[in-house]
């Protein structure tokens, strides 16, 4: 992901990014080759690994700018694999970071997200249509 995204994603609130394809997955998948070649090349899919690289450098620089305790309230994992990724595995990967673990969802393609608002009061209507830069909001 390249470092100008990292730091446009750098203290928002909520955090939404891609985490497409498990690699060993996406190989040994009978895709064809040129297909594979697209999803896993620099201007394809994010894989998990380099999903969990981009979430960690974002969680690090909020982390530099605003304070160690400063992070999303909600991170979601979208765009997920039907064939090439696995909810369990991307589970595990991910919550191997405690600063990501409490506050995790996956996005599944069959079934509506939980409702996401801010910790410690009911989420208002359409507020996850509304997406705030801590920055523009304080």
């Amino acid at each position: 992901m390249p470092p100008d995204l990292i730091d446009l994603f750098t203290g928002v609130d909520l955090l939404a990014i891609e985490s497409n394809y498990d690699p060993r997955m996406e190989l040994a998948s009978n895709r064809p080759w040129s297909l594979k070649q697209r999803i896993m090349g620099r201007a394809g899919h994010l894989s998990n690994p380099d999903a969990l690289a981009a979430v960690r450098a974002i969680l690090d620089e909020t982390g530099r700018r605003f304070g160690p305790n400063h992070r999303p309230h909600h991170i979601v994992l979208l765009h997920r694999s039907r064939h090439c990724n696995c909810p369990v595995l991307l589970r595990r990967l991910f919550t191997q970071d405690q600063r990501i673990a409490p506050i995790l969802t996956l996005a599944h393609q069959d079934e509506r997200t939980e409702w996401l608002g801010l910790p410690g009061r009911a989420p208002l209507v359409g507020e996850q249509l509304c997406l705030f830069h801590r920055e523009n909001s304080a």
